[in-house]
């Protein structure tokens, strides 16, 4: 079973805030029912701001997936909102409602290709170590044979549509690591996070490459080949390259190179070139154990 253990006894405390695209509808369902597989109150504890596309169909559809799932607090933005500066405005609203929540909250910053998941005694190994973050590694998932960028549909399980696993995110030059859980409050201050991977509170940092100052609760799944990725990809590259943090635009640059852009394009496939599907044969890994139940103490811990 997906998420058979699922946040557990933090499942009453924890909130999760998003800022989603319209034309990721597909997956944005997708997402909104695994999280509430982990136990996330979606009707009372989630928070998701919606981009609109060019299409009002888009639109709908996502207004959809988000009603269904009982989802309250749903902001639409603007339509034709300036690109630039999304990594700030990403930044900036979660660390407005992370304000916000209650002293003994959790919260989950995800985007929606990431599927975090947590093992059954997360929140009593957060309590022996008295740490205040959880974090994981992205396992990046691919379609079958390698064969580029699909579009995600909702009828078919997503692990179906995307069932090999890779070290994508590593092997471009991107951060794998990602902070999976937040407490709201660490010595009566409010984190704040820095990047999408890091958060610091009085000076000290929080997950990072190096997952420092945080509980790792192994690998999730990353949707970071669909072909809605692929439109992010490059509307990040250019956030970043514009001054944002330049030193994270070569990663999209290399992600977007491994598609073959002169190729005939499959109905609903950006193809991956010869070269590329070559050395993603080579990078291939497990995928994430969604059966596990427990994990131990850190080490160096007792």
């Amino acid at each position: 079973m997906v998420g058979a253990c699922g946040l557990g006894g933090l499942a009453d405390h924890t909130y999760l805030w998003t800022q989603a695209s319209a034309q990721s509808h597909a997956l944005l369902r997708h997402w909104l029912g695994h999280y509430m597989e982990q136990g996330v109150r979606l009707a009372t504890h989630a928070s998701v701001h919606l981009e609109p596309s060019q299409s009002d169909r888009e639109l709908e559809l996502a207004l959809e997936a988000l009603a269904a799932h009982q989802v309250r607090n749903v902001t639409v933005l603007e339509r034709g909102m300036n690109s630039s500066g999304l990594a700030a405005r990403l930044r900036n609203g979660v660390n407005t409602f992370l304000g916000l929540l209650p002293e003994d909250a959790w919260l989950i910053w995800a985007d929606v290709d990431e599927f975090f998941t947590w093992p059954c005694n997360v929140a009593q190994m957060l309590k022996q170590t008295r740490l205040s973050a959880a974090c994981g590694r992205m396992s990046d998932r691919l379609a079958q044979g390698l064969i580029g960028m699909r579009k995600v549909t909702h009828a078919t399980s997503l692990f179906e549509q995307f069932p090999v696993c890779s070290t994508l995110r590593r092997r471009i030059g991107g951060v794998a690591a990602k902070l999976t859980l937040l407490r709201s409050r660490i010595n009566g201050q409010v984190p704040r996070f820095v990047t999408a991977h890091t958060a610091v509170v009085r000076g000290q940092s929080m997950g990072g490459q190096s997952r420092q100052r945080c509980l790792n609760v192994g690998a999730f799944d990353h949707f970071s080949t669909t072909l809605e990725a692929a439109a992010l990809a490059s509307r990040k590259r250019e956030d970043f390259a514009a001054g944002e943090a330049p030193s994270f635009a070569p990663a999209y640059t290399r992600l977007l190179a491994l598609v073959d852009w002169k190729a005939p394009r499959p109905k609903g496939t950006l193809p991956f070139t010869s070269q590329a599907q070559h050395e993603m044969g080579r990078i291939l890994e497990p995928c994430p154990n969604r059966s596990v139940q427990t994990i131990a103490l850190p080490r160096g811990w007792s």
